[in-house]
């Protein structure tokens, strides 16, 4: 992994550091009508073995409902100034992380049906599914308890 840092040093030298992207309620809103027309032109394609059951497919509906009306009423902040610049360091760590997660995810394909692997994949499910709606939960609920 050393030597693809080594490098890609060069050309991580001349990238300028990008500044926050905002999209606002018209890029939410595009955003939204982009994943339903991917949604929609593509849900025909799949095979019928392939698809959740009807009830999964209603919950799925319903969290992306909730999750598009509390983005939706979340009050609007100014964004974050930009940091002058990305040190190094910084690139170093963002390279050398995004190396290492594609690194695993090579060597680990090479044992992807080995019967070991299913406990922590389980484990990991079984803590970020709670988890996520929990944390969506608290999200969605934060600017509702705000505004009373």
């Amino acid at each position: 992994m050393s030597v693809l840092l080594w490098l890609t040093r060069s050309g991580l030298a001349f990238i300028p550091a990008p500044h926050l992207v905002v999209f606002g309620r018209a890029g939410l809103c595009v955003a939204s009508i982009y994943l339903a027309a991917l949604y929609s032109l593509t849900y025909p394609f799949i095979r019928p073995e392939g698809l959740p059951s009807r009830s999964i497919q209603l919950l799925t509906l319903i969290f992306y409902a909730m999750a598009g009306i509390g983005l939706w009423v979340y009050q609007r902040r100014t964004p974050i100034e930009a940091p002058a610049g990305v040190t190094i360091d910084e690139r170093r760590r963002l390279v050398g992380g995004l190396l290492a997660i594609f690194g695993l995810g090579s060597v680990a394909s090479f044992v992807s049906g080995a019967p070991a692997l299913m406990l922590p994949i389980v484990a990991n499910f079984a803590l970020w599914t709670p988890l996520g709606f929990a944390l969506t939960g608290l999200a969605l609920a934060g600017p509702v308890l705000r505004r009373n």
